[in-house]
Order: C-alpha cells, then sequence, then structure tokens
C-alpha cells in the first residue's frame, strides 16, 4: 500500500513546477511591476532594485528555521507524525530521490532545494531584478516559511544542524513526503509483530 502512494507521489508532474516557482514568480511580479496602478507599491516598498543586508538576513534566517528543519527533521523520529505539507515539493523531493536517483534521501534532496533557491533568489538580487513586488513576495516567504517550517523543530533526533552542513549520510524517510504515507507507516508501527 505504501509503495502504491510513494509510486503516485513520484509520478505526479506537479513536482516539475517546484525548481520553476521562485525564479517563475519573481519573474511574473516583476513584469507587474511595470503595471501603472501597481506603481502605487514604489512608496510602500521602496524604488530599489536589490534588497538590503537586513533583508538578506531575515531571508537566510527563515530558510534556515524552515528548510534546514524540515531537512533535520526528516531524519527525526519514525514515530511522529509530522510530513512535509507542500505537495509540489513532496512531488519534487520524490523524482529526486526515488525516480531520478539523484539523493541518497529526502534531506539531502531538501538541501539541493534549500541552496537552489537561495542561488535564485541571490541571481535575481545581483541583476537588479528585484523591484518591489518581486521583494514583496520574499518577504512574503519570510512570513510564512518559520510559520510552516517551525514543528520540525520539535522532533526527536539525532541528526543535527551540523550533521546537515556536513553532508552526513542519511537514511530513506519516504513517509515523512505525504499525509497518506505518514497515516500507513505510523499505523504499520502500531500494529504487533507476530513471532
Amino acid at each position: 500500500m505504501a509503495n502504491r502512494w510513494l509510486n503516485l507521489l513520484v509520478d505526479n508532474p506537479i513536482g516539475y513546477w517546484s525548481p520553476l516557482n521562485i525564479p517563475v514568480t519573481l519573474l511574473v511580479t516583476g513584469w507587474l511591476g511595470r503595471v501603472k496602478e501597481v506603481k502605487d507599491l514604489y512608496s510602500f516598498m521602496g524604488p530599489q532594485k536589490t534588497m538590503g543586508w537586513k533583508t538578506w538576513l531575515l531571508v537566510l534566517t527563515t530558510f534556515f528555521v524552515d528548510d534546514v528543519g524540515t531537512a533535520v527533521g526528516f531524519q527525526g523520529d519514525d514515530q511522529s507524525q509530522i510530513y512535509e505539507g507542500n505537495a509540489v515539493l513532496s512531488s519534487y523531493l520524490a523524482k529526486l530521490v526515488y525516480k531520478w536517483k539523484f539523493f541518497e534521501s529526502e534531506t539531502a534532496a531538501f538541501r539541493f532545494h534549500t541552496f537552489c533557491s537561495l542561488a535564485i533568489i541571490f541571481i535575481f538580487d545581483r541583476l537588479k531584478l528585484m523591484g518591489p513586488l518581486p521583494r514583496l513576495f520574499v518577504l512574503m516567504m519570510c512570513i510564512l516559511k518559520p510559520i510552516a517550517g517551525w514543528r520540525w523543530w520539535t522532533v526527536e533526533n539525532d541528526y543535527s544542524v551540523l550533521d546537515y552542513f556536513l553532508f552526513t549520510k542519511t537514511k530513506q524517510t519516504p513517509y515523512k513526503l505525504s499525509v497518506n504515507l505518514n497515516y500507513l507507516h505510523v499505523a504499520q508501527q502500531a500494529q504487533p509483530t507476530a513471532i
């Protein structure tokens, strides 16, 4: 049963959108920033085309809270009923690990996803493409990411943040990719085994 759900997750075409999510949104919001009605945001967000060091500090902190916490949490206690709530990202991680076999585990794939997301934001910033709407989008992400990801820090875990940054070997945890896989795993763990 669990393999069926994992195969559905791997084969879900929505996962192909995940790597394009941030760059497409930044491009679209940058294009919308040229519309006359949206230009009123210049007074609220300022006319600059890059993010300052305070915004970068906020971006790095919130990505650390959500993405690093999630990646470390994937290695946590098998009994925890915490799973990745973003179906697009879950499908993408499943493709990276189980279909294309680029990474040994979801944690390693999530590390790649985090570094790519930050690199895309950095490139847009350095190319001065971060007008008021793209910066507003990034700030909204900075508000939503810690709200979505703080619970991963509560998972009992032997895998640490230092292990994450040292690329220590990780285990596969497909049951943390979706609610269906998580419920099946917890139910199987609760059943007594025959001797």
